[in-house]
């Protein structure tokens, strides 16, 4: 279980590759949030939302119990930056303008972690590692709502 759960929270070894939250964004965030839009009807968009978010902080909370890595938001942990892109995208329709405006700002912001990302941080554990990637996407996903 150990393993699986350092598996899943490095985005299936993704989170290995140089510019790791970037690569994960790219090769499973935008194809899951694409694939995420398809499936889940309107209505239970958030409800699920939701619930992955709560899956996502337990599985990275079990890594970080089990792994020896000496900083707080390890690089190598992309589940969370994989879980925000389905809030960056949900109930957007999905084109090119708004990946491109989608993907860019949302990496900035968890990059440069601006007020209230960085509040997020500052939550113990997977909650901040979860938290400050979860208010990135809803500031991305309102702007994307408001200028496209």
């Amino acid at each position: 279980m150990t393993k699986l759960a350092w598996f899943l929270a490095t985005g299936f070894g993704i989170g290995y590759l140089p510019m790791p939250g970037t690569c994960a964004t790219l090769i499973l965030g935008l194809p899951a949030a694409y694939l995420w839009e398809q499936c889940i009807p309107k209505p239970h968009l958030y409800v699920c939302l939701m619930l992955i978010t709560l899956g996502c902080i337990g599985i990275i909370h079990h890594a970080l119990r089990t792994t020896t890595v000496s900083h707080a938001d390890p690089p190598e942990i992309v589940l969370d930056e994989i879980v925000a892109v389905l809030w960056v995208f949900a109930g957007v329709p999905i084109n090119a303008q708004t990946v491109a405006i989608g993907t860019i700002l949302f990496r900035l912001l968890d990059i440069i972690k601006p007020f209230p990302v960085s509040t997020g941080e500052q939550l113990p554990g997977a909650y901040g590692i979860v938290t400050d990637d979860i208010i990135a996407a809803v500031i991305t996903n309102i702007v994307i709502r408001y200028y496209t």
